[in-house]
């Protein structure tokens, strides 16, 4: 599959409401998913394996007030498609 077809899926993935916008929550629960995703890729002996943490409000925002900062391009408090690519290739994804 192309690189290019693998993010438009990822980004469908996490778009729960199906608005082709990634909104704050959909935003948490996709880095969330890449966390669980790396801690099964590094095994069973990695200290998060299986096991799932609990974040705070606080630690949210921090991980995704930043996110919206960069990459909500026209201030609209979402992620359309266009900036997720946008930033995805910013980053070198």
């Amino acid at each position: 599959m192309a690189e290019d077809e693998l993010r438009f899926l990822y980004f469908k993935m996490h778009d729960n409401d199906d608005n082709n916008m990634l909104d704050g929550c959909e935003l948490v629960k996709s880095l969330l998913h890449f966390h669980v995703e790396e801690c099964k890729a590094m095994g069973p002996e990695h200290a998060h394996h299986g096991t799932t943490k609990v974040f705070g409000h606080d630690e949210l925002s921090l991980m995704i007030d930043p996110i919206l900062s960069t990459d909500d391009r026209n201030l609209d408090g979402f992620i359309d498609y266009p900036e997720f690519i946008a930033a995805q290739k910013s980053r070198g994804f």
